[in-house]
């Protein structure tokens, strides 16, 4: 299947990403879930942040996930609510310009200024520190995390 847009992982103003290449993408997929979850914390740069926090205890660590090309945090919803559960721990999946069917251009810059503005919003409006973040992801959202990660290591606590 050919891409009808591009993403590349590389610098950004930031400097969360350093110099990186990137040949195809496939396009957003059909959004996997609606609007209605409860477990969507919206930005007020209306894009969506799926979130799972444990009720056993205090939440300490917040683990960040970012999907793979030919799914959106939708997908990843009962996956990542069992790892929250299982390891009482809140994670966050953060979604991709032009995914869900919410529009907005999908770009090595759009990516990375989304990845930036979420982890951004999970340390002002949820109250992690930057240091408390532990970054994933699948597929080429495994990419995103590692150069993140790789570009900032005193800044997360782990890969």
């Amino acid at each position: 299947m050919a891409a009808s847009t591009s993403l590349v992982v590389s610098p950004c103003a930031s400097g969360y990403f350093a110099p990186y290449e990137c040949t195809r993408i496939f396009s957003p997929p059909v959004p996997s879930c609606d609007y209605s979850d409860s477990c969507l914390y919206w930005t007020t740069d209306k894009y969506p942040i799926l979130f799972f926090q444990p009720k056993i205890k205090p939440h300490t660590l917040a683990l960040v996930f970012f999907h793979g090309n030919s799914s959106d945090i939708g997908d990843y919803h009962s996956v990542l609510r069992e790892i929250s559960v299982k390891l009482e721990i809140s994670v966050f999946a953060i979604e991709y310009p032009g995914f869900l069917g919410l529009g907005g251009e999908l770009s090595e810059s759009s990516i990375c200024q989304r990845v930036i503005d979420g982890i951004d919003v999970i340390h002002n409006v949820f109250e992690f520190d930057y240091n408390a973040m532990i970054l994933c992801g699948h597929s080429i959202g495994a990419a995103i995390a590692l150069r993140a990660v790789a570009d900032n290591p005193s800044r997360f606590a782990g890969l």
